[in-house]
Order: C-alpha cells, then structure tokens, then sequence
C-alpha cells in the first residue's frame, strides 16, 4: 500500500470489480447463495435479482410519467 492510500484510505479498484464483489456480497448476507457456491449458483441469483429490479424500474416509469404530466 502506497503512502497515500494510507493516508486517504482509499484503495485502486476498479469501478465493475467493486460492483461484483459487493453483488456478490450482498447475495451472500441475504441467504440467496451459500458462501461456499459455485460461480453458476452466484451468477444464477446475481440475474435473478437483476430481473426483479428491471421490472420494478419498468412498473414505476409509468407511474412517474403519470405523476409529471398529470
């Protein structure tokens, strides 16, 4: 660890490998898969989850055109 990072407390890591661990994370703390699955197990729960949160986006964008233009 360099001087700086020390001093920030930051860490270099890029933007998608952060976002990965932290799905991976998340679908470990939530029960969807054990800690000790497969890649498969976490790549099935990961688009799972990301399907659920595509059609909540999609029922609420009616809604909010809805509440701008009525």
């Amino acid at each position: 660890m360099e001087n700086l990072e020390m001093l920030t407390g930051t860490f270099p890591v890029a933007p998608d490998q952060l976002a990965h661990d932290l799905a991976v994370a998340k679908l470990i703390k939530s029960g969807a898969v054990p800690a000790s699955a497969s890649g498969y197990a976490y790549y099935g729960a990961y688009i799972k989850y990301l399907r659920e949160f595509e059609t909540v986006i999609a029922n609420r964008i009616p809604e909010e055109s809805e509440n701008v233009s009525g």
